[in-house]
């Protein structure tokens, strides 16, 4: 069961942003030019594919916000480590994370604000496509090929969120797949979610240690909107 979901973030300025109820977006095949520049990791020359190891994708030009999730076999004596290469892949080891409660930020996303496009929010499964999902992803009008992708990111343990406006039908002759998007919540987040830096959080072999359950650490779980 997920218990908390987290967005790993360079800037304090973005940071900011999301505890301000602002999630921007990027479409899927950004990440394709992410990872032909930086590497696998953040990037993912696979995203949206149908079929395994053949460039033929679906969706992607729908934006994605991606979390990592905390689930409560994760959490040991109210602590959760979380591997330093998750950090390492978004480039945050001296930037920021933000963690809020799972069924919090369940409660407040229907508030998002998405311009009568339809989201959708989602666990990603790591697999290989079956015939059986090649045929539903051809089928369906759902992003379900956004939802799958390569097992060697299983570490990364996201939750996604895809919000199905075609930013290239928006942006026409002039859409750049680096440009990203804009939606916002009703409220801000900074009554259920925490802010941290990465530096600040003990360092182990095995990664980065978080206190969950530290009242310093974690403020209002409790809060809920009306």
């Amino acid at each position: 069961m997920i218990k908390y979901l987290v967005k790993f973030l360079k800037e304090e300025a973005h940071a900011d942003d999301l505890m301000n109820g602002t999630l921007f977006m990027r479409c899927a095949e950004y990440y394709h030019m992410l990872e032909e520049t930086k590497g696998p990791g953040q990037g993912d020359l696979r995203e949206g594919s149908i079929f395994p190891g053949v460039a033929i994708y679906k969706s992607i030009h729908y934006p994605i916000y991606c979390m990592y999730m905390i689930e409560d076999r994760d959490i040991r004596d109210g602590r959760v480590v979380i591997e330093k290469r998750v950090v390492q892949d978004f480039d945050c080891e001296d930037g920021y994370m933000v963690i809020v409660p799972f069924d919090a930020f369940e409660r407040v996303l229907p508030t998002l604000v998405t311009h009568g496009h339809a989201l959708d929010g989602a666990r990603v499964r790591y697999g290989y496509n079956s015939q059986n999902d090649i045929d539903l992803i051809m089928r369906s009008e759902d992003a379900y090929s956004l939802i799958n992708k390569h097992p060697h990111f299983s570490y990364q343990k996201e939750y996604r969120l895809v919000v199905y406006e075609n930013l290239y039908m928006r942006r026409g002759p002039g859409f750049d797949r680096s440009d990203g998007c804009k939606y916002s919540l009703r409220e801000p987040l900074t009554g259920i979610a925490r802010k941290l830096e990465v530096r600040a959080l003990r360092e182990v072999e095995e990664g980065y240690v978080v206190d969950i359950d530290d009242p310093n650490c974690y403020p209002s779980l409790g809060a809920t909107y009306s």
